[in-house]
């Protein structure tokens, strides 16, 4: 069993449920370049 987890800043993301899906598959494309990581998140990491 496996599992992926995603860390990602709220105020980034869209709030409605299918905005998101639609931000999220556009995420995990994973096209370089990637610009997924706020400073907020960086901090974090």
């Amino acid at each position: 069993m496996s599992y992926d987890l995603m860390v990602f800043d709220k105020e980034q993301a869209p709030s409605n449920k299918e905005a998101f899906l639609q931000w999220y598959d556009a995420q995990t494309k994973w096209v370089e370049p990637h610009d997924y990581a706020t400073l907020a998140l960086q901090k974090w990491y």
